[in-house]
């Protein structure tokens, strides 16, 4: 057997396993023992195996649509509707909250934090921050905390700032009997 069906074999075996890093230790398994047995001159070893690792480099990349294409056109010869099933797309449901709830939210909140005659936030304020925050892109954010960092780069809703610190500083606990 020629060292470029072995290539071509292990390559197949790569694609169609799924699992490039066993073909690929393979592969460098079988040039080691033909360098050994000195059937294969170490410029060839090196020069096979590099092409090995572009190949599985672009595999990464763009193996996944080729794998495809290649399916639909497996299907397409035996007969097969080439119909893959989408992932369905997972829609988080945002909660909104009226904007009467929203301003006794703030007020109450404002409550909680007064000390004698002062309070860390404006409960008017800090409403039309929200209000203004909520018009911002911020579809983006995963956490609280990724939304708090974004507030420290504007630097523009010090309550809503205050607020999210004032979330993230609490500890909450989930228990169960």
């Amino acid at each position: 057997m020629q060292l470029v069906d072995v290539r071509e074999t292990l390559l197949q075996v790569g694609e169609k396993d799924n699992d490039a890093a066993i073909a690929m230790l393979n592969y460098v398994n079988i040039v080691s023992k033909k360098l050994q047995s000195k059937d294969m001159h170490l410029d060839n070893a090196i020069t096979e195996i590099n092409k090995l690792i572009e190949y599985f480099k672009d595999y990464r990349e763009t193996g996944f649509l080729k794998a495809i294409d290649e399916a639909k056109d497996i299907a397409i010869e035996t007969g097969i509707d080439p119909i893959f099933p989408q992932k369905r797309l997972i829609e988080r449901k945002k909660k909104g909250i009226e904007d009467t709830n929203l301003r006794s939210s703030c007020h109450r909140l404002e409550k909680t934090l007064k000390f004698e005659v002062r309070s860390d936030i404006d409960a008017d304020e800090l409403y039309t921050e929200l209000k203004l925050f909520e018009t911002l892109k911020t579809n983006e954010f995963s956490n609280p905390i990724d939304v708090l960092r974004f507030l420290k780069e504007l630097d523009y809703f010090p309550n809503v700032s205050i607020a999210y610190r004032i979330l993230l500083t609490i500890s909450v606990t989930v228990a169960s009997t």
